[in-house]
């Protein structure tokens, strides 16, 4: 089990729990972190409240439904009562304090398909296109495959030389430069894997010529500034990143495996690739347009341009979520709200994260220094990244925008006979909702009090 506020490791849930309550930091953090989330709840219980106000005069006015005999509230409680295709299974819990209890479940049994989706055609809506026919897509990989083979044999071959080699210092830095120009070659997530295993290699050698002490010493020279940081070598902080490394990643990040076929959205996916330390290199926006968006074109976050969803408010977004029997299903995410939140507060918290953990393995604490930017490369380079970042994943309106004028770009869709869609109609109350929305810095005051141990409420870092 990791915590999300430290990143470190624990056996089980209740050793986890027991950390966050008694670290300070990390409670600190929970802390502000459940106030913000039960401050979301809320505003979705009232949006939700009002919803459901709505849908009840609906029924009432427009169905012969009985919604009142239904539903019945009294002193000691809600009672609900059986109707034809009800479809409505209750679970019922006795809380105890120790969170345990006696669970039942009572099912009225319906029509199954009252609860799915209906997906259908838009071709009264926008005009369709012929679906073309599937052509094999040929990467042009051969000369990089036959590269990547002799790197990887030639860091074999120094490797086993460390056993033997006098002047095991220059086998080091041959080493470094093999492992580093494998990243060209290999998603990120794949090359951190194999700097790993290598690294562990060298580690083993060396340990069993000098002492471990002075082969954990001597591994810096197996590793650049990228590779320090990824691997969180000690005194990696003192080390700097060139421009090579960074072209060198910028090719790593391009090697994403998108799917050569439609496949549905896959968030574990996504984030498996968008949460790295890329984010502490590149705008999180170059992120998402590598690893989001499909390579091939086979997108399966799109827009469709339909004609009631307007230039000055586009709203007609969606996310696959099936593809079978050669038919795309494509569920609404009206505005792109759900997807952008869900982007926004899982990157934000990756990166006040690793903010954290870079500025605390420098001082040893969090607190705050004024001048904390001017002390090292890595916290006016990196750390200046993250909180540009940060300040972007915290801004909902303006993140929103930005993710949808990406996707309209990118992925302006036009569908075939083969895409069906659930909804193609406007969510009139997110309409008003979000026209009002606005971005304060309130939000940026309470992440700089997640960032930092010891700031007063006061103070923002993003201004």
């Amino acid at each position: 089990m990791l915590c999300k506020f430290c990143l470190q490791n624990f056996k089980n849930e209740n050793a986890l729990e027991k950390h966050i309550l008694s670290s300070g930091s990390c409670k600190q953090q929970n802390d502000i972190f459940l106030i913000e989330e039960n401050k979301r709840l809320k505003l979705e219980l009232k949006c939700e409240k009002f919803y459901n106000t709505i849908l009840k005069q609906l029924i009432r006015h427009y169905t012969a439904i009985p919604i009142d005999k239904i539903f019945k509230e009294t002193e000691e409680g809600l009672h609900i009562y059986d109707f034809e295709k009800g479809n409505m299974p209750i679970i019922v819990h006795s809380a105890l304090k120790n969170g345990k209890g006696k669970k039942k479940i009572y099912n009225v049994n319906g029509d199954e398909n009252d609860k799915k989706d209906v997906f259908r055609t838009v071709k009264n809506q926008i005009p369709l296109k012929e679906e073309e026919e599937k052509k094999e897509i040929v990467e042009k990989s051969s000369l990089s495959e036959d590269k990547f083979t002799i790197i990887t044999e030639q860091l074999s071959l120094l490797i086993q030389s460390l056993q033997n080699e006098k002047q095991y210092n220059k086998v080091l830095i041959n080493i470094r430069n093999r492992i580093s120009n494998m990243l060209e070659y290999l998603p990120l997530y794949d090359y951190i894997t194999k700097l790993t295993e290598n690294i562990e290699k060298v580690k083993s050698i060396l340990t069993k010529r000098i002492g471990e002490k002075k082969a954990f010493a001597s591994i810096g020279n197996a590793l650049f500034g990228l590779d320090q940081r990824l691997l969180s070598f000690p005194h990696y902080h003192m080390s700097q990143i060139d421009s090579e490394e960074v072209e060198r990643l910028k090719k790593s990040l391009e090697l994403i495996p998108h799917s050569k076929e439609y496949i549905p959205y896959n968030k574990e996916f996504v984030f498996s690739h968008l949460k790295s330390y890329a984010l502490a290199i590149f705008p999180v926006f170059n992120l998402i347009n590598d690893i989001v968006f499909n390579k091939y074109g086979f997108y399966n976050v799109i827009y469709l341009p339909i004609a009631k969803s307007l230039e000055e408010d586009p709203y007609s977004y969606y996310i696959l979520v099936l593809n079978e029997k050669e038919i795309r299903k494509w569920k609404m995410d009206c505005r792109l709200e759900d997807l952008c939140r869900e982007l926004s507060e899982e990157l934000r918290m990756y990166c006040v994260v690793l903010f954290r953990k870079i500025y605390f393995d420098i001082f040893n604490d969090n607190h705050y220094r004024e001048d904390f930017k001017s002390k090292f490369n890595i916290l006016s380079e990196d750390c200046v990244q993250l909180l540009q970042n940060i300040k972007v994943l915290s801004m909902q309106k303006l993140f929103r925008t930005k993710m949808k004028t990406l996707v309209r770009e990118k992925a302006n869709y036009i569908p075939t006979d083969h895409d069906k869609f659930n909804l193609t109609g406007d969510d009139i109350i997110q309409k008003q909702r979000l026209s009002i929305e606005k971005d304060t810095d309130e939000e940026l005051l309470n992440i700089t009090r997640m960032l930092f141990d010891n700031v007063n409420s006061k103070l923002n870092i993003f201004i």
